[in-house]
């Protein structure tokens, strides 16, 4: 090869090497944080059954179903309220409406006013119930991520009622199960966040293992992609591409 050919080679081999490398030595620095991204999973409340629409359900027609717990506790990513209908076949007809504030109102806002804690809150009510035997749960405040106090609004003539007051707006899902009859209710709270406990032992009472809810609802976490890996490889890359360049230049 002619001189001038050759050192018109080298200059471009090594202008290519240098800038290959600059981009892969970026990349490098840049994998792991992205890898740290792809760990955490992305939003997924459309595949957990999440909505922040209000919702109905349960058995048509009469069901003469007792209430007989409420539960609730918080597990990693939400809090759960537990409605348990220990005699009855199924759920009976249930509405949950939304609220912009944690204040309820008795027959459909002509009766008593309840103030809850917090700045929004749930209404669940419930149609075809026994009502002639009371409430298991009167008023509790369990002071969880998103769930700041359960109380009976009214229980009269088939109706039973319950306010719950939420620390912010928070969308949730419920789904029903059997054996015995249960209405769930789940509030979306940030993940990892540690369970905290209540001062009466009655709402602390088991709600179901976080490992129960994927049964009925799959949890549709994010995949992950193991771009920490690829990082040692392009950094690995990038030094062999050096070594190339200078040895080329030892021509």
């Amino acid at each position: 090869m002619h001189p001038i050919e050759r050192d018109s080679y080298r200059r471009f081999i090594g202008d290519l090497v240098h800038s290959t490398r600059r981009r892969l030595l970026l990349l490098a620095v840049l994998a792991p944080a992205a890898a740290s991204l792809a760990l955490v999973p992305a939003p997924a409340l459309a595949q957990d059954g999440f909505s922040c629409g209000d919702r109905s359900g349960g058995a048509a027609g009469e069901v003469q179903a007792a209430l007989t717990s409420v539960r609730f506790a918080h597990h990693d990513g939400y809090d759960r309220i537990v409605f348990g209908f220990a005699n009855a076949p199924a759920v009976p007809a249930y509405r949950l409406v939304q609220q912009s504030s944690a204040t309820f109102t008795q027959g459909g806002g002509k009766g008593t006013t309840y103030r809850l804690s917090g700045s929004a809150g749930l209404f669940t009510v419930f149609t075809g119930t026994l009502w002639t035997d009371g409430v298991p749960l009167t008023d509790a405040k369990p002071e969880l991520p998103v769930v700041r106090e359960v109380a009976a609004i009214e229980n009269f003539e088939g109706v039973t009622s319950y306010g719950t007051g939420l620390s912010r707006p928070a969308c949730f899902r419920a789904f029903e199960l059997t054996g015995p009859s249960r209405l769930v209710i789940d509030f979306v709270t940030p993940r990892n966040q540690e369970a905290i406990t209540a001062a009466s032992p009655q709402a602390l009472a088991h709600t179901g293992a976080a490992s129960d809810v994927r049964t009925v609802s799959s949890a549709g976490r994010g995949r992950t992609l193991p771009l920490a890996p690829l990082g040692a490889l392009l950094l690995a890359t990038g030094v062999i591409l050096l070594g190339a360049r200078r040895l080329l230049a030892g021509r």
